[in-house]
């Protein structure tokens, strides 16, 4: 048994010449891998492992319950942080409304980004610049230890980088920026 077609007009997509622009990264099917855009070049991962998708999950879950109606928090979804800068974090909390595909900076108060083995180095420590540089206010990291635990480490925007303001282990209470609320991070680890 062969291979399937796949229709001409979807290879075309992909061999793009030159740099990619917001109009062009907007136009790309959607598919199984992240794909980020970033000063012309398109960044692609794989989707993330299912623990590293159930902290999204509860994450979300959690902080979502204690915001007003105003605050949604959502996860992987696209975030404008400049020209030709698309990001996809793993959080985040925005007052914009409406069902929105591309989410602007100036409406979001926290973004969040978990560390696992796969994105381990620069790659999220120069996300979290473009998060500086756009003006998110709040940066919630969460680390992962060898055997999975959680550390939620929160920084607080000063010029280009986010400093640390708070972290918390399983045990311990985070308090989030209003009015996203407090957090255990042993509520990442919860079994069914």
């Amino acid at each position: 048994m062969g291979m399937p077609a796949v229709a001409e007009d979807y290879m075309s997509i992909w061999n793009h010449p030159g740099e990619w622009t917001e109009e062009d990264y907007l136009a790309l099917p959607r598919g199984a891998a992240k794909i980020e855009l970033i000063d012309g070049r398109l960044l692609v991962s794989p989707m993330p492992s299912r623990l590293h998708q159930k902290y999204m999950q509860r994450l979300a879950v959690h902080l979502d319950a204690q915001s007003p109606d105003a605050l949604d928090v959502v996860i992987e979804v696209n975030l404008r942080v400049g020209t030709d800068k698309i990001l996809i974090p793993d959080l985040l909390a925005t007052y914009e409304p409406g069902d929105t595909y591309v989410h602007d900076a100036k409406h979001v108060l926290l973004v969040g980004e978990i560390v696992s083995p796969s994105n381990r180095g620069e790659e999220w420590m120069q996300k979290s610049r473009f998060y500086a540089r756009a003006e998110i206010p709040w940066y919630l990291l969460v680390e992962r230890d060898a055997e999975g635990g959680p550390t939620l480490i929160l920084g607080r925007r000063e010029g280009e980088c986010y400093v640390e303001h708070a972290r918390a282990t399983p045990g311990q209470e985070l308090v989030f920026p209003e009015p996203l609320g407090t957090m255990d991070p042993a509520v990442l680890l919860r079994s069914r």
